[in-house]
């Protein structure tokens, strides 16, 4: 099914964008996307078409609503904005948090 297929390329492309870098994190999430794939292969139908509407919706969380954070030695976070990153404005945050 090449819905399927180009479902499955969407989230391979999506996790190397967002988790570049962190080899530990993008290669759990590609065992994730595999053994995703592997369990939904026998459906057929609508079934299909919303196991691939719900892998494409994650590829596009992804890309736009998670970010990485690195910790530099100062011991503040660093975050790795993408030009696909949402930027919301955050109404009710009184201060910034130093961790």
């Amino acid at each position: 099914m090449a819905a399927a297929r180009s479902c499955f390329r969407n989230l391979w492309r999506a996790s190397k964008e967002v988790f570049e870098g962190d080899a530990v994190i993008l290669e759990d999430a590609r065992t994730r996307i595999r053994s995703g794939f592997r369990e939904s292969a026998g459906l057929a139908g609508d079934q299909a078409k919303e196991k691939i509407e719900l892998g494409n919706g994650v590829a596009s969380i992804l890309r736009n609503n998670v970010v990485q954070a690195v910790k530099k030695d100062d011991g503040v976070y660093s975050l790795k904005i993408r030009d696909s990153t949402e930027m919301n404005e955050n109404k009710h945050r009184t201060k910034t948090l130093k961790y």
